[in-house]
């Protein structure tokens, strides 16, 4: 931070101030693009994953009652009870391996991000002069 505003004077007195104001709002809309497409990712990810989990509760009710208030049905209340919360188990548990899916994923797009980076040898050139 000290060593960008300690260029300021550099930068007035070229009077790059006007192309360096460009360059940092291309920064930030590339930025906000990047955050915007992942928040529509994370929108449609959390809402099919508790959308889903929440019809296949909503089925296995429905189902599991037919069953058990059919008449001379050996299907008990206890019984689909005991479904639905095995149902509720194996359904958190693919919501959280989907979560830590994702943050690997993220992880590893943000390391290779990270490589290339460091493996890119980048150099400004301003009238000349390597910067």
């Amino acid at each position: 931070v000290d060593e960008c505003l300690s260029l300021l004077p550099t930068v007035r007195a070229l009077d790059a101030e006007e192309q360096h104001r460009q360059l940092f709002d291309a920064q930030s809309e590339a930025i906000f693009e990047i955050q915007r497409q992942r928040g529509n990712a994370l929108g449609l990810f959390w809402g099919a994953t508790n959308g889903l989990t929440s019809f296949c509760r909503a089925l296995a009710l429905l189902m599991g009652g037919l069953l058990a208030l059919r008449p001379g049905s050996s299907m008990s209340g206890v019984l689909v009870t005991a479904y639905l919360l095995y149902l509720d188990m194996v359904v958190r548990g693919a919501a959280d391996l989907g979560e830590d899916w994702s943050c690997a994923m993220e992880a590893l797009g943000a390391g290779e991000t990270v490589l290339s980076v460091v493996s890119a040898e980048k150099t400004a050139k301003s009238g000349g002069r390597s910067l």
